[in-house]
């Protein structure tokens, strides 16, 4: 999130005021915590075929005014960490914008075999 912070200074000789300078500057203030994946636990075995996924938003929650989140859902290697997979391998689901802090994959969307769930980061708008 960007904020503009401002300061002015101003001499007061015999009761007048004179401004004497003003300075801007902008600033990005990040969260505190980035999102944090509830369920299915980080790096848990997953034995369903469609789970459902659940997070904390970052915080503080009151920071943030309309926040969308982008989910994206990829295969992970056993040679890769999760942000190497992230960031390299071609999204499997990838939903836009939700606004809810859960997702669950779709009925459309083909049976997933168990496996590990890592949470390898987010971005934000």
């Amino acid at each position: 999130m960007e904020f503009t912070i401002c300061y002015t200074v101003i001499k007061v000789l015999n009761d007048a005021p004179e401004q004497v300078g003003e300075e801007c500057i902008t600033t990005q203030v990040e969260p505190l915590s980035p999102p944090q994946l509830i369920l299915p636990v980080d790096s848990e075995r997953v034995e369903v075929t469609r789970p459902f996924f659940t997070w904390l938003p970052p915080s503080p929650f009151t920071l943030f005014n309309n926040l969308r989140y982008d989910w994206v859902l990829v295969e992970l290697l056993p040679t890769q960490s999760a942000s190497d997979a992230v960031q390299q391998n071609i999204p499997v689901l990838s939903p836009q914008g939700l606004t809810f802090t859960n997702f669950s994959i779709p009925c459309q969307c083909p049976n997933w075999i168990p496996a590990s769930i890592t949470h390898g980061g987010y971005s934000q708008e």
